[in-house]
């Protein structure tokens, strides 16, 4: 008599493991992110965005709000909507990758701490990332009341930052 095989217990093991790699692939593909270009701007720059992971062809809701607390109540944390490949994806192709730009508040953002959100709205997906407004001023006068963006050679420049953290490097 032959001893019994391990063959339908070895099979449905190397099934649930090849079941468990490609519901891995299958997540993976679909996991969405954004990304700005930079993770600090002065008031009044454009942040360049780059949203990837959401569905070829896909609209995808973009928001900018305070991430510190500070009401959302300036003129340019609206939703805005850009579709893949459409007018406003600044790469115009179609491949579930949409690049987009933000104008960066000067009014309740100085300072602040900003979260930007992603959402395709067919997929469902959903991205988050942070960045910062830090407000630096130069000056030409101790007072700081006269604010200059150049200066001449060997000229006493003052500077104001808010916001800034002690981990940061400054070269004057």
């Amino acid at each position: 008599m032959k001893p019994a095989t391990n063959t339908p217990l070895s099979l449905t093991r190397l099934f649930l493991f090849v079941c468990a790699c490609l519901g891995a692939q299958l997540f993976a593909a679909r996991a969405a992110s954004v990304t700005t270009d930079k993770a600090d701007y002065p008031p009044g720059a454009t942040a360049y965005i780059t949203a990837s992971g959401f569905q070829a062809g896909e609209t995808v809701m973009f928001q900018v709000l305070h991430a510190d607390g500070t009401p959302s109540t300036g003129a340019d944390h609206d939703p805005w909507y850009v579709t893949d490949g459409g007018v406003g994806d600044l790469d115009g192709v179609v491949n579930g990758i949409i690049q987009t730009t933000w104008h960066v508040c000067e009014d309740d953002c100085v300072g602040s701490t900003l979260e930007l959100t992603a959402t395709g709205q067919t997929s469902g997906l959903t991205s988050k990332t942070q960045f910062k407004d830090l407000d630096q001023q130069l000056y030409e006068e101790s007072a700081r009341t006269n604010k200059r963006d150049a200066f001449a050679w060997g000229s006493t420049v003052y500077w104001r930052g808010t916001g800034i953290d002690s981990k940061s490097c400054w070269v004057a």
